[in-house]
């Protein structure tokens, strides 16, 4: 038996099915053969899964960096709005155009 907070439980449909109707009709038919009870079939949108889901602990990381600038952005944004500062920082060290470089980087333009 599993645990309330024991093992992770992986549950696949058959190979090469592309419907998720489909799939979950095949993974409800092995739960069933498998002895497990079925309580209760929930819509995604119902309100005890909206609240589960906003009670849920929220990542390591995620609460890590929660405070701080861009934390709220994608990676990529992130990423982006860096460079455009990395540039603009070059952009008024080196205005006289020099190749010298920052560390081992040259500076972007």
């Amino acid at each position: 038996r599993t645990a309330v907070d024991g093992h992770d439980i992986i549950l696949v449909g058959p190979r090469r099915i592309m419907s998720w109707e489909q799939a979950l009709g095949a993974i409800l038919l092995k739960l069933d053969a498998s002895g497990c009870k079925h309580l209760a079939s929930l819509q995604l949108d119902d309100p005890r899964i909206c609240d589960a889901l906003r009670e849920t602990v929220q990542s390591p990381q995620r609460t890590a960096y929660a405070d701080a600038p861009l934390a709220s952005q994608s990676s990529k944004a992130r990423g982006d709005c860096l460079k455009k500062l990395a540039v603009a920082m070059c952009s008024g060290f080196f205005k006289s155009g020099s190749s010298e470089k920052i560390g081992h980087q040259p500076c972007a333009r």
